[in-house]
């Protein structure tokens, strides 16, 4: 029984992951109105913690191929910005935004790393 759980549980991160970054690609390429920002930089945060998610989840759900996976977040946070630039009319490329998605994808990577230091008990 405890190792269907295991296979269960183990089961939902590639799920999260894709599903989140399904969500992450349609809110990055849509058209948004300009609106004054009330908090400054607050758009690199929001992009440092959507790909702090994304970089987790990647790597819980696949976790010998981590760092693969962060190289190709950090060649999907490129491509986001490229499109944004190329295909939308209100948006605009910005290479510090694929910057602080790239600061995400190290949070994301350093988190994880200090989570498989936590000592579990093995039943």
């Amino acid at each position: 029984m405890q190792k269907i759980y295991h296979q269960l549980n183990a089961q939902k991160w590639p799920i999260l992951f894709w599903g989140f970054f399904s969500f992450v690609t349609f809110f990055l390429l849509i058209e948004l109105a300009p609106k004054p920002q009330k908090i400054p930089h607050l758009d690199k945060i929001q992009h440092a913690i959507i790909f702090t998610i994304l970089t987790l989840s990647a790597a819980m759900a696949w976790k010998p191929h981590r760092y693969w996976l962060a190289a190709a977040l950090i060649l999907y946070g490129a491509s986001t910005e490229l499109f944004q630039g190329l295909f939308t009319v209100t948006r605009q490329a910005s290479v510090y935004d694929w910057l602080a998605d790239c600061v995400g994808i190290a949070i994301g990577l350093l988190i994880f790393a200090l989570y498989k230091k936590i000592p579990r008990n093995k039943p």
